[in-house]
């Protein structure tokens, strides 16, 4: 997934860059702060490309690691309430099994925060500067 911003300022080796809000990007959770008052978005990035503030770049998250995190939050839950409603018919059977299948998709969400936590150390979900577009005049 590529997405284009302009670096609003550097500070200790990383380039904050603002990014207009769109469908594919506004919901990933990989942006720390949105700007109030508008469609924006602020994400501090690795700068290794040597960006400055006025620069527009390209950053990118790799694909791969874009379907493993929606496959986490979507799928954990989906499985966790299925797993739970099979274990349930089972068990108790009735009105129980959904009871069941409800406690099952609620109790994946502490596991997709521990997964979330987790990730969020980890520079592969991180989006690095792929492409300096235009430098800053000066």
């Amino acid at each position: 997934m590529r997405e284009k911003g302009m670096v609003s300022r550097v500070e200790d080796g990383f380039a904050v860059v603002r990014l207009t809000r769109t469908d594919a990007c506004s919901k990933c959770g990989a942006c720390q702060r949105v700007v109030p008052g508008s469609n924006e978005l602020e994400i501090q990035v690795r700068n290794n490309a040597g960006a400055v503030p006025g620069d527009v770049v390209e950053l990118e998250l790799q694909p791969g690691d874009v379907l493993y995190a929606a496959l986490i939050i979507y799928g954990l839950p989906l499985l966790g309430g299925l797993l739970a409603f099979i274990l349930g018919s089972v068990v108790a059977g009735g009105v129980y099994k959904v009871a069941f299948a409800l406690a099952g998709f609620a109790l994946s969400f502490p596991v997709i925060y521990a997964l979330d936590k987790r990730a969020a150390g980890q520079s592969r979900f991180q989006p690095v500067i792929v492409a300096v577009e235009r430098q800053a005049t000066s």
